[in-house]
């Protein structure tokens, strides 16, 4: 199974101070599995989120972590396009 990530939309941030600063955001993950003739492919809109200082956002509704460079590559697109911090 092949996962990746696109529409990277910031929600909701949360806390005052960086420590206690909760960010909450939309992606569209596209889900791939099978090979070669039997491949399907999927699209869902998940909530994810990420706290303070960590760099690693994860799964609000399984809380499973996103490996990976390709969210933060995301919200960092998204922050250089809005302004936002993320």
């Amino acid at each position: 199974m092949k996962q990746t990530f696109s529409n990277f939309e910031l929600t909701k941030v949360t806390g005052t101070v960086i420590l206690d600063k909760e960010y909450f955001a939309n992606v569209d993950v596209h889900t791939t599995t099978g090979f070669w003739l039997w491949k399907t492919t999927s699209t869902i809109k998940r909530k994810i989120r990420r706290e303070g200082v960590s760099v690693y956002w994860h799964f609000i509704d399984s809380g499973k972590m996103i490996y990976g460079p390709q969210v933060r590559d995301l919200a960092r697109a998204w922050a250089a396009q809005t302004g936002q911090a993320t």
